[in-house]
């Protein structure tokens, strides 16, 4: 058994479903089939039972489960660590991504920079759908951006997912929306509505995406940046539809309303060149994984 194997049964097990499975690995549905097929052969034991599109564990499948989540996050930290001792650690590392998640990435980044002060980090922000071409011209290492943004074609790239993530409607908790558990979209038209930066520029394949593009909203407001968004909700000048994650680490007081039409959700995700052979990419790589695993 290798370690993709292993990432595979665990992500197959999480989601008792191939389809899925394979499409958050990345990988086709049949070379997720074969994987696991090979993994049953190896321990000589039924990891699954499949019941049309269901996988239901066995026994020794739970089994699997316990011990390997254990056996991944060793592997995981063991890796970090071994760079980690390694006092001649330097270089540079260039990151791209959505301003959107700087709070959590950058918690992370700073205790390797302050364990190894001759790592020399690059910051980027750019928008999610340019983020595959940069990593191909060479412009950055690592990119962090958002699944249903991802190409088709990404068969030069290696794709890890940190977190799931879904938009939400933020709102100042003395604003009448606040009283809510949940709202509709429908309710959002009589709101002013803070928009992101460049808020035309994101891809309306899901569902939510579309919708909102697709409503009329007489009244809204295109905000300078992210702590812009955050000033206005502060004053009640309006509400704003952002990924939930963009609030951890940010103790701002605001509340968070699920939509209730639109259940849709996504990854955030690393996204690397496979052929990338900066000698830091590793210790970043594990770092960022090991947080958010």
């Amino acid at each position: 058994m290798n370690f993709d194997q292993l990432e595979y049964f665990l992500k197959s097990a999480k989601y008792q479903n191939l389809s899925r499975a394979a499409t958050e690995l990345y990988v086709s549905h049949s070379a997720l089939s074969k994987s696991i097929a090979a993994l049953e052969a190896e321990l000589n034991t039924r990891l699954f039972i499949r019941d049309k599109n269901t996988l239901h564990l066995t026994p020794a499948g739970r089994y699997l489960v316990e011990q390997g989540t254990y056996i991944q996050k060793i592997w995981h930290n063991t890796r970090q660590q071994i760079h980690f001792v390694e006092n001649s650690i330097q270089g540079t590392i260039t990151l791209c991504m959505p301003p959107l998640y700087e709070t959590q990435i950058f918690a992370t980044l700073s205790k390797i920079g302050m364990a190894h002060p001759d790592i020399n980090f690059i910051f980027s922000h750019t928008e999610p759908l340019r983020i595959p071409d940069i990593l191909q011209n060479k412009q950055a290492d690592i990119g962090i951006g958002f699944s249903y943004l991802l190409p088709k074609d990404m068969e030069d790239f290696t794709c890890k997912n940190l977190f799931e993530d879904s938009f939400c409607v933020i709102v100042n908790p003395t604003h009448p929306l606040a009283l809510r558990d949940v709202v509709s979209l429908k309710d959002l038209q009589k709101e002013c509505i803070i928009f992101p930066p460049r808020v035309g520029t994101i891809n309306t394949d899901m569902a939510l995406l579309g919708k909102i593009v697709e409503l009329y909203f007489p009244n809204y407001y295109n905000a300078d940046g992210l702590e812009d968004v955050f000033f206005q909700i502060g004053i009640n000048r309006g509400v704003s539809i952002l990924p939930k994650s963009t609030m951890l680490g940010r103790n701002l007081g605001f509340k968070l309303l699920p939509i209730s039409d639109v259940l849709e959700t996504f990854y955030v995700c690393l996204i690397f060149k496979k052929a990338n052979k900066n000698p830091l990419l590793p210790l970043i790589l594990g770092a960022l994984l090991s947080t958010f695993s």
